[in-house]
């Protein structure tokens, strides 16, 4: 009798031993899987940030350029900033509407230019230059881009979008 008391404590310890080590490895595989998706969300915001980071970079040296170029035509300094931009997110984002941000078609000079407005003013000797993505009139016009799977992250030019410069100096 004895014997099969301590029997039956070996097999309820054993069984006790294995159901922890079954939850330790559920533990370890969420914890994986939790990994992973930080992962992938930090790849996703790095490359949404160097995206913006970029395109503030072209916007702002495109009016830099059209400023000490002396151009004041504001539908060529529209286009020279649309191109270089469409260039640049050519397969790196998409037109899209505030409906569909994870769909979209190519991005184009001509969605960019029918979905912004750029001038430059000379006034007392000191130029003064803006470009705005305004979006269509019914503001659903919009350049995104989602990162990611599981863990998203979304790069947009957001509507009302504007980079200001002044004489060469940047104002924001």
């Amino acid at each position: 009798m004895r014997g099969i008391f301590c029997f039956s404590i070996t097999l309820v310890m054993l069984a006790i031993l294995l159901n922890f080590s079954i939850i330790e490895n559920g533990f370890y595989s969420k914890l994986e899987k939790g990994k992973s998706a930080l992962i992938e969300m930090e790849s996703g915001n790095k490359e949404r940030t160097i995206i913006e980071n970029n395109v503030d970079k072209i916007v702002s040296t495109e009016i830099a350029e059209q400023i000490e170029n002396g151009n004041l035509n504001s539908e060529s300094i529209k286009d020279e900033i649309n191109s270089s931009l469409a260039g640049y997110l050519k397969g790196r984002a998409n037109a899209s509407t505030i409906f569909s941000k994870t769909q979209g078609s190519t991005i184009t000079k001509e969605f960019l230019n029918g979905n912004s407005n750029a001038f430059i003013l000379e006034l007392g000797g000191k130029k003064y230059g803006e470009y705005s993505f305004a979006s269509n009139a019914e503001k659903t016009n919009i350049v995104s881009k989602t990162f990611g799977n599981n863990a998203k992250a979304i790069f947009t030019i957001p509507i009302d979008y504007t980079i200001r410069k002044l004489a060469g100096g940047v104002k924001n």
